[in-house]
């Protein structure tokens, strides 16, 4: 059984970690009803700072975005790839069609890293 200062301090943890991504949510590919991809520049999923890959998508994410994104929501049954340099190619990134909709790129290396994209759906 845990003290009361330790459940405090567990449920004041819990609450902090889960708080950071708690703004990103798979629903606000509902603005969006035809991207494929919606990819942003901070870890709060800020909607002001957001760029929006339709359906389909495919080229170089532009001198504002370059390096930029930090953060995505894709869209169920859709495939996000992310290259390093703006002519697809460098290192390599896939997101999508693993049960996932919210990727966090530093969790995979890939944070401020790219500036070219696809986005293809299969539904």
């Amino acid at each position: 059984m845990l003290s009361p200062i330790a459940t405090v301090l567990l449920v004041v943890l819990v609450e902090w970690t889960t708080s950071s991504s708690s703004s990103c949510d798979p629903h606000l590919l509902e603005l969006c009803p035809r991207c494929c991809a919606m990819l942003f520049s901070n870890y709060d999923c800020d909607i002001k700072e957001v760029l929006r890959l339709k359906v389909n998508g495919n080229g170089v994410l532009g001198a504002i975005w370059d390096d930029a994104p930090v953060a995505a929501i894709v869209r169920s049954g859709c495939l996000l790839e992310l290259w390093d340099f703006r002519n697809q190619t460098g290192s390599h990134r896939s997101f999508g069609l693993d049960g996932y909709e919210i990727y966090q790129f530093d969790r995979y290396g890939f944070e401020s890293v790219a500036s070219s994209a696809r986005c293809t759906c299969i539904k």
